[in-house]
């Protein structure tokens, strides 16, 4: 079985790897069986040790348990494998993000979306979303309000709508708080 990665790569993904993972799927997604489905995922990976999804499996898991060390170095393999994975661009962002180092956040969700296809609506959203929530953490404020103002025309109505509630009231506030800081300091100086 074939595992494509990126447009001239071919791994062959061996049938018994292949057999474990979608096993580990079911055991994670469906069953809650965390520990079996770490378990499948490793084994599959020393059948195909290049099987990208089972890769980024492994990092999402991971990072879901909170171990973002160990999140991190899937997400870097799964990287070197395909620099243009989306998934694992937007994990990597993810991770950095959780450990407030921002500016490698934004490097990474700027990666991502760069690579988006057209079919990745969902993980646009999110990644724009995380955006503008690493571009507060930076004082960004004016560039967060314009990413979202922009976004309006890359998004249904409803998801642009979630957008906005989850960060404009919070990216306005941030500026009214900014521009009265500026107020009080011009009084200051006169």
């Amino acid at each position: 079985m074939l595992n494509t990665i990126g447009d001239k790569k071919k791994f062959v993904t061996d049938v018994r790897a292949e057999r474990l993972f979608r096993e580990a799927e079911d055991d994670f997604f469906y069953f809650n069986k965390i520990e079996a489905a770490i378990t499948k995922i490793e084994k599959a990976l020393e059948y195909t040790p290049n099987m990208l999804k089972a890769i980024i499996m492994r990092a999402n898991i991971a990072f879901l348990e909170g171990n973002f060390e160990q999140a991190l170095d899937f997400y870097k393999k799964a990287e070197s494998l395909a620099p243009q994975n989306t998934k694992a661009l937007s994990g990597l962002a993810n991770v950095y993000e959780v450990c407030n180092n921002n500016t490698k956040s934004l490097e990474y969700i700027n990666k991502a979306l760069c690579s988006l296809t057209s079919d990745s609506a969902q993980l646009k959203k999110a990644l724009i979303d995380l955006k503008s929530t690493v571009l507060v953490k930076l004082g960004k404020y004016s560039e967060a309000k314009r990413l979202i103002d922009e976004s309006r025309y890359a998004f249904s109505d409803d998801d642009f709508h979630d957008l906005q509630i989850n960060n404009l009231s919070t990216i306005n506030h941030k500026l009214e708080l900014r521009e009265k800081l500026k107020r009080i300091k011009l009084k200051l100086v006169k």
